[in-house]
C-alpha cells in the first residue's frame, strides 16, 4: 500500500509527488482485546505478517489509578520492548509476567516500519516514514 502526498511549490521544490510506502496492516487476534489473564506466560498473535520482516513490540506493565472517562493515570511502569520476526506470534515469557503484581494492566504494541530517502531535487532530500501498528490492553490476574 502507498500514500501518494503533493509537495508546495517552492524556489527549492517544483510541485511533485511523493509516495509514502506503507507496510502491510496488522490486527491482534489474541487473547482478545481487555482480557484479563492469569501472571502467566503470553501468546500474542496477530494478522498481516510476512513470517519475515523484523518489527517492533512494545508493552508497558503498570498500576492503573484514578480512572475515569477521560482517561487514566500510571504509576509503576514497566517496560518491555524487543525486536521480533513478524510471524504471526510471539510468547512473553512467564518469568517477565510472574513478575508483575497483581492487578497490572499490560498495554502495547506491534510495529513495522518503512523508511526511504528520497530525492525529490537535485540536492533536496526528504525522509519518509510508513507505520503500521496494531495494539493491545489486558488485566493481570
Amino acid at each position: 500500500m502507498s500514500i501518494t502526498a503533493t509537495g508546495v511549490d517552492t524556489l527549492l521544490l517544483q510541485p511533485d509527488t511523493v509516495t509514502i510506502e506503507v507496510p502491510p496492516e496488522h490486527a491482534m487476534i489474541s487473547p482478545p482485546a481487555s482480557s484479563v489473564l492469569p501472571r502467566d506466560a503470553i501468546l500474542l498473535t496477530w494478522s498481516g505478517g510476512d513470517g519475515q520482516s523484523e518489527i517492533e513490540l512494545k508493552g508497558y506493565f503498570f498500576l492503573k489509578i484514578n480512572e475515569s472517562e477521560a482517561g487514566y493515570q500510571m504509576e509503576d511502569l514497566h517496560e518491555l520492548r524487543c525486536k521480533i520476526i513478524d510471524d504471526g506470534s510471539f510468547e512473553i515469557p512467564a518469568e517477565i509476567v510472574e513478575l508483575t503484581p497483581v492487578g497490572y494492566w499490560l498495554n502495547g504494541s506491534i510495529s513495522t516500519e518503512i523508511l526511504k530517502d528520497r530525492e525529490i531535487a537535485p540536492g533536496f532530500v526528504i525522509k519518509t516514514k510508513g507505520i503500521a501498528m496494531a495494539q493491545f490492553s489486558y488485566q493481570l490476574e
